[in-house]
């Protein structure tokens, strides 16, 4: 989380954090799954419209891999929240639903073909827009 987060939200994620942990096993796996899965040669396939978004404060997955991953779809928008860490829907939850709401009313009415490209974002204050 980011340092800005107000510590109401930080306990709420903790509650849940306790209430859903997974054993040792299973972080293990995750951490493993997330180390050595890497499916940026199949990047280029993807002929969606795609929303890439990320905290410049993620301590667990570096900024450099949502630029990645945005930069290998065709016509994909990336939004980075300069306050945000890791859990951004906890740091910045009014920017974050913004984003995701602009980003399906442009798509809204797109007939799935994969010749449609989203329109460049208008961002929120802060955010960094790449696409």
């Amino acid at each position: 989380m980011a340092p800005g987060t107000p510590a109401s939200r930080r306990a709420e994620d903790q509650q849940i954090v306790r209430r859903t942990r997974a054993s040792g096993r299973g972080r293990r796996g995750q951490l493993i799954g997330a180390a050595s899965f890497d499916a940026t040669s199949r990047l280029a396939d993807i002929r969606i419209p795609t929303l890439v978004i990320h905290g410049a404060l993620d301590r667990i997955v570096p900024t450099v891999n949502g630029r990645r991953l945005a930069g290998g779809v065709a016509g994909a928008r990336l939004v980075v929240f300069p306050d945000a860490g890791h859990v951004y829907t906890t740091d910045v939850p009014d920017a974050a639903n913004q984003e995701v709401l602009r980003f399906l009313g442009d798509i809204s009415g797109s007939t799935g073909c994969s010749s449609h490209r989203p329109r460049p974002a208008n961002p929120v204050p802060g955010a960094e827009p790449h696409g």
